[in-house]
């Protein structure tokens, strides 16, 4: 009884880690160049929150200092938060705003078209269901 069990355990640990890498392998971004975007917002978010004071309220666009070289790379007229995501504002018209639109990893918002003013593509909605795995959109924004 107590090797049946044994067995068994050891089956469940095997299948829990073969699970687990299957779930990491489609979890990634689709691109390399969309994972190191994903890091990289992630990483431009951090160190600006770690530069501020305690008690200190962030402002809505960050700082040129804080931007990571993948974010640079983009040549960003502004980088600015929305709910913890990263934009990378490229275009800017007297009505209209272009650009890269990044949620990194602790982000728990998913973008959806029409809020705020916001059209994504890749359609962040894939046959009426949340695609989040990318992280990565190209972004217009009503003003």
């Amino acid at each position: 009884m107590k090797r049946i069990i044994g067995v068994t355990a050891v089956l469940a640990v095997v299948s829990i880690l073969l699970g687990s890498c299957h779930l990491n392998d489609s979890m990634k971004t689709e691109s390399p160049k969309n994972e190191q975007l994903v890091l990289a917002a992630q990483a431009t978010h951090a160190a600006y929150i770690r530069s501020l004071s305690p008690g200190q309220s962030p402002l809505q666009d960050i700082p040129k200092a804080f931007w990571a070289k993948e974010i640079v790379a983009l040549h960003p007229l502004r980088v600015y938060s929305y709910r913890v995501n990263i934009v990378v504002a490229q275009k800017e018209s007297d009505s209209v705003e272009e650009g890269t639109y990044i949620c990194p990893l602790i982000s728990s918002y998913y973008p959806m078209n029409g809020q705020d003013g916001f059209t994504y593509q890749p359609n962040p909605m894939n046959n009426g269901v949340y695609d989040s795995h990318k992280g990565v959109f190209h972004y217009t924004r009503n003003k």
